[in-house]
């Protein structure tokens, strides 16, 4: 039965994003970006990225590269409870 359900499904479209880390700025600082700007981020190079799916937080992964091109490899899925948690918000995100 499972089987069924996912063929039903499994040529919908999400939309998928990997996030590198986040940083608030005041508008003045972001007016001044320019070419050659540096934002630091809240996250370090070593931590992992957070990988959405529709928005909500379905994996996280390290950065690599293939092909020159950045990607992102799976290290952790959230389970079916962690993402409940962070759509009710009680899981931090992060």
């Amino acid at each position: 039965m499972s089987e069924i359900k996912e063929e039903l499904v499994s040529d919908v479209n999400v939309q998928v994003t990997v996030e590198l880390g986040r940083v608030r700025k005041p508008i003045r600082e972001v007016l001044n970006f320019a070419p050659g700007s540096v934002i630091a981020l809240n996250k370090s190079a070593r931590d992992l990225v957070d990988i959405y799916v529709n928005n909500t937080l379905f994996a996280r992964g390290e950065v690599v590269t293939v092909n020159e091109s950045f990607a992102a490899r799976v290290t952790e899925v959230m389970s079916k409870e962690q993402r409940y948690g962070v759509l009710q918000g009680t899981t931090k995100k992060g």
